[in-house]
């Protein structure tokens, strides 16, 4: 694993502050030696060196020239960094973790930064991250301790879209620019391509926390950086061992990029990457259930028969969905049927506007086969509307046409159009 310490950076960029028994130890060194004669020595104004010491803020420029005029090794500088900040900056960085080492926070962090964050390449502009979720708030608050050390940032709260922005001091935005130049263009550390397996895992969960959703087919991830879609298509490919069936072509969709997984990729997803987002991971373990379920039903008598057993008590159609694993957008629908028929009802509505529903009356399906009962129907009353047979089936009427046209291509039944209506019969 690769380490970053102090003296690896630019010396003008940073402003350290040094424990008070190092800087006695410096003074002793130094003995008689004046601040202007060591100016002289190391070819620095004495005024400079004079404040450095005064105030203990020492330019790194500064010290490390000091530290080889007295021969004292830079490790144990670094080990004597009590804070540092960007030159005239602010906010410090205190405690700081010297030397920075490689690790899975490290990737983590900066998966974020390219996904809900921004980082800026101008002095007058603060870096920052956003997010609504708490979790990953408190998360990424969690990162920067870990990765650099003590890190006063400010959170500001949006009221508009009920968000949070996090600000990122400059320093830090300044050392990840060093450590990782490819950033400054929006780009992928270039060196995951060949790291740990779980650095590249770390990157893309963070990156996908921020920037994808979970369909009932696939995991899409978005972003307005093709470049960057396409290095997280290599990393899930070489790295971490997806299958070329698994993982889309990034595609363009308005001022978009798209990279989908599917299929099988989801099972792998969640084992070899995962989320932190707690309502995608639940969607994601959700999708799987979903799709190893045994004893779903199938028909949409069965489905509406099993959604008004499940409402003795109030639930939402996302409660119903995990509980028959069924597709959420399948629950509504039927919802919207079964509630047009008077079978359910609008319990409560939450303060997400999200309506709980209950169980009025019991539904009992006719039988699995739809197109028997039409035929039965039509056994009995001739020229019905379309209508008229999908309120008897209680389908839409959308499934109603779908089995009426196959007993029409079979030659079981016509029709007859009178203005914008279809009239059916048995032939």
């Amino acid at each position: 694993m690769r380490a970053w310490h102090l003296w690896d950076f630019s010396p003008n960029l940073f402003t350290i502050s040094l424990n008070d028994e190092f800087i006695d130890c410096l003074k002793n060194k130094l003995n008689k030696t004046s601040f202007y004669k060591l100016g002289k020595n190391i070819n620095l104004n004495y005024v400079c060196i004079h404040q450095a010491f005064n105030r203990n803020r020492f330019p790194l420029y500064i010290i490390l020239k000091i530290c080889n005029f007295l021969k004292i090794n830079y490790k144990r500088l670094e080990e004597n960094v009590i804070s540092f900040t960007c030159y005239n900056g602010k906010n410090r960085v205190t405690l700081p973790v010297l030397p920075i080492i490689e690790s899975n926070e490290l990737y983590e962090l900066i998966g974020h930064l390219l996904g809900d964050g921004y980082l800026s390449k101008k002095l007058g502009q603060m870096s920052n991250y956003t997010n609504t979720s708490k979790e990953l708030i408190g998360r990424f608050i969690f990162l920067i301790n870990t990765v650099f050390g003590k890190v006063h940032v400010g959170v500001y709260h949006d009221k508009r879209f009920n968000a949070d922005t996090i600000g990122i001091p400059k320093a830090l935005e300044f050392i990840l620019f060093e450590m990782f130049p490819e950033l400054k263009e929006g780009k992928m550390p270039q060196n995951l391509l060949g790291s740990h397996l779980q650095f590249a895992s770390s990157f893309i969960s963070a990156f996908a926390d921020d920037e994808s959703c979970v369909t009932t087919s696939a995991i899409v991830l978005t972003s307005i950086n093709r470049l960057l879609l396409l290095d997280i298509k290599k990393l899930l490919l070489s790295r971490l061992g997806f299958s070329e069936d698994t993982v889309t072509e990034v595609k363009a969709k308005k001022n978009l990029f798209i990279l989908s997984i599917k299929g099988k990729g989801l099972k792998k997803f969640s084992e070899a990457v995962g989320f932190v987002h707690p309502q995608k991971r639940e969607d994601l373990l959700f999708e799987i259930e979903r799709k190893n379920a045994n004893n779903k039903p199938k028909s949409a008598g069965q489905i509406k028969a099993k959604i008004t057993q499940q409402l003795n008590l109030p639930k939402t159609s996302k409660e119903l969905s995990i509980v028959l694993k069924i597709q959420r957008q399948n629950i509504s629908k039927h919802l919207r049927e079964l509630n047009s028929k008077g079978y359910v009802g609008i319990h409560s509505i939450s303060k997400y506007k999200v309506p709980k529903w209950i169980k009025l009356k019991e539904f009992i399906p006719l039988t699995d086969n739809y197109k028997n009962n039409i035929l039965n129907l039509l056994l009995t009353k001739r020229d019905l509307r379309t209508k008229q047979i999908s309120d008897y089936l209680v389908l839409s009427t959308d499934e109603t046409l779908r089995y009426l046209h196959q007993l029409r291509i079979s030659d079981k039944v016509f029709y007859k159009v009178i203005g914008k209506t279809y009239y059916w019969a048995l032939k």
